[in-house]
Order: structure tokens, then C-alpha cells, then sequence
């Protein structure tokens, strides 16, 4: 008697590995794929940091510089950083590499800034003349009109010629150039200022669109220039020595 041979059921496939979730790269500072400026972002966004400096080598985090606010507890601020930097770029890092530095200083309010008042010609005296704000000051400023100076160019040295008396004996002031340009289609004043003091020179340059009139774009051009590079007036009375 024939007897019916079975065929084995089919073998079940064989079981696939489980993945285990990536973990962040464990190191020293480790490899990442981040710019050391998106770290010092990073860094520097958190509320008590002032300022912040990373120091790689060879693609990894040596230090990690940080000036804070203060009143700031170091080990707070260190555990914050080591969070973030694990939280948002995947980066172990040892604590001991990361320096802090407390500010005992409030951070100095913004330094005020002359504000202009007007721009005119006297056509009678063919001079220009320009009117400053510096808190409570209003500082005028003159330049003469001649066949060598055009209307902006008397427009900025009057206004130089209002911010050197409020610099005092800071060096001299003056205006190479000015004129006007068009760019994407707007028009703009654009100035070309010169500061000299011994044997230091620095050329310094200052833009403003044209919405009332040029002479007015000139002289803010003009502070536009002057504003970011020298000026640096005292707050208040200078105190008695």
C-alpha cells in the first residue's frame, strides 16, 4: 500500500533584524554636522547668554566659551547648554569643556545719536545751513555754497560741520563727495565722507533714499555715514576733574 508523502509546510521567512533606534553620537565634542556659527547661535539665543565662543579642532568641539548675564548659576547654565546642543544637533559633549564667564556689568544703554532737525539754503548769504537734535540741544551747522560745491555737497558739510561741534576736537571732518544714483529703479543720496585726526585717516561712506528732497537725503547720508563709526558723545556733563 502506497503511502502519501506530505510536504513539509513552507518554512516561515526568517525573522528581520529589529533596528534599534540612531542614538546621538556619543564623543568627546563628537562629530556634527553643524557650522561652529549655527552652535554659537544656538548658544548665544538662550536668555542668560551674552555672548559665546566655540573652539573646534578637527571637526569636534574642543571649549566652549560663554560670557552670561549676571547673577547667573554657572551649573545651570552649563546643563542648558549641554541639553541644547544634544536636543537640537544629536552632540554629547562633556561639561568640562564648557567655560563660563560671569558679566558683574549691566549692558550700557544705547548710545543717543543726533537726529536732524532741517536742511536749508539762505540764498541771500548763499549758505546752507543744518539743524541737529542731540537731546536737548539743537546744534546748527553751516557750509557755503560755491561754483566747487554742489547743493549736496553743502548739504553734508553743514551737517559735518554741526557734528564737529558736538565732537569737539575729535578730528576733521569732511566731504569728498556726494551725489546722487539710482538703484532698482529708487532713487538714493550717497556720500563719501573723510575723518582725519595726526596720522590716522578713515573714509567712511553713507546712503539715504530721497523722500522729500535732496538736500535732506544728503545730510542724512551724512550721519548715516558719521553715526555708526564716530560717534561717541557722553551722556551727561563731563564731571569735574
Amino acid at each position: 500500500m502506497n503511502k502519501r508523502r506530505t510536504r513539509p509546510a513552507n518554512p516561515a521567512p526568517p525573522a528581520e533584524p529589529k533596528h534599534q533606534a540612531d542614538a546621538a553620537p556619543e564623543n568627546r565634542g563628537g562629530t556634527y554636522f553643524a557650522m561652529d556659527s549655527e552652535l554659537e547661535a544656538a548658544i548665544g539665543n538662550l536668555p542668560s547668554v551674552r555672548a559665546v565662543r566655540v573652539v573646534t579642532d578637527d571637526q569636534e568641539i574642543e571649549e566652549i566659551h560663554v560670557l552670561s548675564e549676571p547673577g547667573v548659576q554657572p551649573k545651570r547654565l552649563v546643563r542648558d547648554i549641554v541639553t541644547l546642543l544634544f536636543v537640537r544637533f544629536g552632540v554629547r559633549i562633556d561639561h568640562r569643556r564648557i567655560s563660563i564667564v560671569r558679566s558683574e556689568k549691566q549692558i550700557a544703554p544705547a548710545v543717543k545719536r543726533p537726529i536732524l532737525q532741517s536742511v536749508k539754503q539762505d540764498g541771500a548769504t548763499r549758505r546752507m545751513r543744518a539743524e541737529l537734535r542731540f537731546g536737548d540741544q539743537l546744534i546748527l551747522g553751516e557750509s557755503e555754497l560755491g561754483a566747487e560745491m554742489s547743493d549736496l555737497g553743502a548739504a553734508s558739510s553743514a551737517t559735518l560741520d554741526a557734528i564737529a561741534r558736538l565732537l569737539g576736537k575729535s578730528g576733521e571732518l569732511s566731504t569728498l563727495e556726494a551725489r546722487t544714483l539710482a538703484l532698482g529703479g529708487e532713487p538714493i543720496v550717497i556720500v563719501l565722507i573723510q575723518w582725519q585726526t595726526g596720522g590716522l585717516r578713515a573714509v567712511l561712506v553713507g546712503t539715504s533714499l530721497i523722500e522729500e528732497d535732496q538736500w535732506v537725503a544728503a545730510a542724512r547720508a551724512t550721519l548715516d555715514a558719521v553715526n555708526r563709526r564716530l560717534i561717541r558723545l557722553p551722556q551727561g556733563p563731563a564731571s569735574a576733574p
